[in-house]
């Protein structure tokens, strides 16, 4: 494709669109409206979404045949993701974010400007396939959660199989990731807060020291993945924050931290949590302080599904595209969410450049967009076909 022809085409025109106005989690008002006109100009039906959900869309296309959308027809649902980053962009490119201290830094911009195009192939070429294709616009993927409130509407309940992707920048713009198994950990996060008894920094002895009950803490935390999870499961346990005190002659009564687990199996993750508990409250209550701990449990793995992966692979080798297998990575992805209901495969597509996810240089190439397109609706009428 020349440059003067994508520059021109109306992919580009959406992703520089959605690139330069970047909303956050749950915020997407002018992203949703955005993406509605599109749908509606293309002809594409949308869904009533219930009252209380007022950013994200849900479309639908139906193929062929007077039983198109009935029960015997397969139902295959395409998923973006819409939500942006709260950081300030340092790109040069003519269409920047708009808005100070928003950007899209992780590819979102690039995943709806695809998407939107391959809901338009799919409706061009309606009369070529037989199903339903379920096109969902997710907000909040970054908080994350956004895809199981989508789930919880109650309008994917008939889709036989999800299909998602996400940019890789540092590959080869427009090659295809296929993974099959365990693609993207699961995602835990705690807060715990520490109560003991404040005194003077002179007379420790007349108090309870948080401190050093949270320094034992943190170290003991360590050796959950080191010493007690099978060293063939991946698995990280991340102390990221530590909180006491505020001046330098008064012991604090009270101090806290945070941070994170990821892992792939259900039960390491439910081993790890049971040992932090266990850890936390013996430590702290062998000190004489108190502890309150808040476990908040987010998506669990992506696990792609071998027979979707296969289909995936085949599509993409026999229509010229590049096929690479990615690392499994500790990263984690609400698409997670719908794979519960249903099987899914979360592909992965190379966009070159070479600033990561979530810095504020990150772009992908424009050049990735129309293959890319073009790629993910010719498989989702393959997995049509073959379901």
């Amino acid at each position: 494709m020349s440059d003067n022809h994508l520059e021109n085409s109306q992919i580009m025109k959406d992703y520089q669109w959605f690139h330069r106005h970047p909303e956050l989690g749950y915020e997407e008002m002018e992203t949703t409206a955005y993406i509605k006109e599109a749908l509606h100009e293309a002809g594409i039906e949308t869904l009533p979404l219930p009252s209380a959900r007022i950013t994200g869309v849900i479309a639908v296309i139906r193929g062929k045949g007077e039983s198109a959308g009935s029960d015997s027809e397969p139902v295959v649902a395409l998923r973006t993701d819409i939500d942006g980053l709260p950081i300030e962009e340092m790109t040069n490119v003519s269409y920047k974010s708009l808005y100070p201290g928003r950007m899209h830094a992780c590819g979102h911009d690039f995943h709806m400007a695809l998407v939107l195009q391959a809901a338009r192939l799919l409706q061009q070429t309606k009369e070529d396939w037989s199903g339903t294709v379920k096109v969902i616009f997710q907000p909040a993927e970054e908080l994350p959660g956004g895809a199981k409130e989508m789930v919880e509407t109650g309008l994917l309940e008939d889709v036989d199989a999800y299909v998602g992707l996400h940019t890789t920048p540092g590959r080869p713009s427009g090659a295809i990731g296929i993974r099959s198994g365990g693609l993207m950990a699961a995602v835990d996060r705690f807060e715990v807060t520490v109560s003991g008894r404040g005194c003077h920094g002179a007379a420790p002895h007349e108090g309870i020291d948080v401190i050093p009950v949270i320094c034992q803490i943190v170290t003991a935390l360590q050796t959950i993945v080191s010493r007690q999870v099978d060293p063939f499961a991946p698995a990280v346990l991340s102390v990221t924050a530590v909180s006491a005190g505020n001046t330098w002659n008064v012991i604090p009564s009270e101090g806290s931290f945070c941070g994170t687990v990821r892992s792939f199996s259900p039960q390491v993750r439910a081993q790890i949590k049971e040992r932090f508990y266990r850890l936390t409250e013996q430590l702290t209550d062998a000190s004489g302080a108190e502890c309150r701990i808040d476990w908040y449990e987010g998506p669990p793995a992506v696990i792609n599904d071998e027979g979707l992966c296969k289909i995936a692979a085949k599509t993409a080798t026999e229509s010229g595209y590049q096929v690479y297998e990615p690392e499994q990575t500790m990263v984690g992805e609400d698409f997670s969410f719908y794979q519960e209901k249903q099987k899914g495969i979360f592909l992965r597509v190379g966009t070159g450049y070479d600033k990561p996810l979530h810095h504020a240089e990150f772009l992908a190439d424009p050049a990735a967009l129309e293959p890319t397109a073009e790629y993910l609706a010719l498989l989702v009428k393959k997995i049509l076909a073959e379901i």
